[in-house]
């Protein structure tokens, strides 16, 4: 449905090819494209939730904002998450949630951090204000 209506009901720009302007579908594809990369609710980040990754097999995506002040930014490749990056604009703990968890996260000094395995199937870890975490995979 996603690529029929990007091919057939979406000028270049994004906006909505519906006479009068559609906001619902102009706001609303791109709402709806955010959600399949990147989902902050219940208290955590979770990664790619709605991507089906048959079908896109490699992407990206660059500074999403997610609820507790977090700035997110991912690559995938070969049907899996590459690298994540956290940008952290008021500090405190983050958990995240992706297939598969991260082998490891380092912070913009390159120290490797204390990320503890939640039992829900996340990955948490603290944050300080204005600091930039990377997950690797």
């Amino acid at each position: 449905m996603l690529d029929g209506y990007v091919a057939h009901n979406l000028l270049p720009n994004l906006i909505a090819n519906h006479p009068p302007l559609q906001l619902d579908g102009s706001y609303g594809i791109s709402a709806g494209i955010a959600e399949m990369l990147l989902q902050s609710h219940a208290g955590e980040l979770h990664l790619l939730p709605g991507v089906d990754l048959s079908l896109w097999p490699e992407g990206s995506f660059r500074g999403l904002r997610a609820r507790g002040g977090f700035e997110v930014s991912a690559r995938w490749q070969d049907r899996k998450l590459a690298v994540v990056d956290i940008v952290s604009t008021q500090g405190g703990p983050v958990e995240v949630r992706s297939e598969p968890l991260p082998a490891r996260v380092v912070d913009d000094t390159g120290a490797l951090l204390d990320a503890a395995k939640a039992p829900g199937g996340t990955l948490s870890f603290a944050t300080d204000r204005t600091r930039r975490y990377r997950l690797e995979y």
